[in-house]
This record gives structure tokens, sequence and C-alpha cells, in this order.
């Protein structure tokens, strides 16, 4: 709804991923979509084995912010994030900057905010795990980035409870 919409404003998208090749030149983490013909929002692993590095591909308002970072073609659990502070754009790899761009798009659109799929076919999935995403409308800082992937990555397990019986 309108609270994934961020405008020009301040955001964080993180996810937890851990890829299967499968010959696809896209896997998609995050989508959204303005109309069937444009993408606002796409963080994609792109890329094939033996062929490109499976690297991240971020879009923001229909253009390329970046591409070609880290090769995450590895086999291995990742933590992925990107933060936009004005118009800076940061992408982070397990807990470390990956690459900067810049981009005032305006990411707004009655259209849904999709995890693990591209929103314009229905059969096309993120082949692999993807674990504990989340969304937040502020940048997060780096250091709060790195303590995100500290947490996962030291196998941590925090949780929150409420209850209302006193035996709880």
């Amino acid at each position: 709804g309108a609270s994934l919409n961020f405008g020009t404003g301040d955001f964080t998208l993180s996810i937890w991923e851990n890829k299967i090749e499968n010959g696809k030149a896209s896997n998609y983490l995050y989508h959204k979509r303005v109309d069937p013909e444009s993408d606002i929002l796409l963080i994609a692993i792109q890329g094939t084995a033996g062929n490109n590095p499976m690297d991240i591909i971020v879009l923001l308002g229909g253009t390329i912010v970046f591409q070609n970072g880290r090769d995450l073609n590895d086999g291995q659990w990742h933590h992925i994030a990107l933060t936009r502070k004005g118009t800076t754009v940061t992408a982070y790899v397990d807990g470390t900057v990956d690459q900067t761009g810049t981009s005032s798009a305006n990411v707004n659109s009655a259209g849904s905010l999709a995890i693990g799929r591209n929103l314009v076919t229905t059969s096309d999935y993120f082949n692999g795990t993807m674990d504990e995403a989340a969304v937040w409308n502020r940048s997060l800082s780096q250091t709060e980035i790195r303590n995100l992937y500290k947490r996962g990555a030291l196998r941590l397990n925090l949780s929150v409870r409420s209850c209302d019986d006193s035996a709880c």
C-alpha cells in the first residue's frame, strides 16, 4: 500500500539470500512497477555462472543506478541491503558497502512491492532461499546495516514476545 511508497524520501530494503544458479539472467529480490511497462524499483541478482558474474542490479524510476558489483555466485548466504539517503543510493553486501550511486527518482506507485518475484510474469520467481526481508521508511546507517548482518551471520536468535498472562 501507500506505506511502501517512498516518494523521493529515504528508505532501506534488506534481505538474506542464497541463490541457486539456474541459468536465468535475473533473479528478483524486490520489484515494484508503475505500470506493465515501467519498473519503478528493482533489486535483482543478474548474470549466469560461466557467463557473467551474478551481481546486484538496482533500478530506481526506470533508470539503472548501478550494477556489476561483487560476484554472489558462491553458494553461500548473503545479506543484501539497499539504502537511499537524500539522493545517495548505497548497496551493502554482508555488512560492507558494495556499490554507490545517485537517484532522486520518485518511488511512488499504486502497484504492489513484490519480494522474490518478477511482477511482469506469473512464473518468474527467485531461485534459491530468502529470509528476513525487511523494509524501513528511513535510511539505516552503515553501523545499523553492519549490525543486521552480524546478527544474522552469528546466528543469534532475537525475538520479541508480548503476553498479558503473568505466567509469560
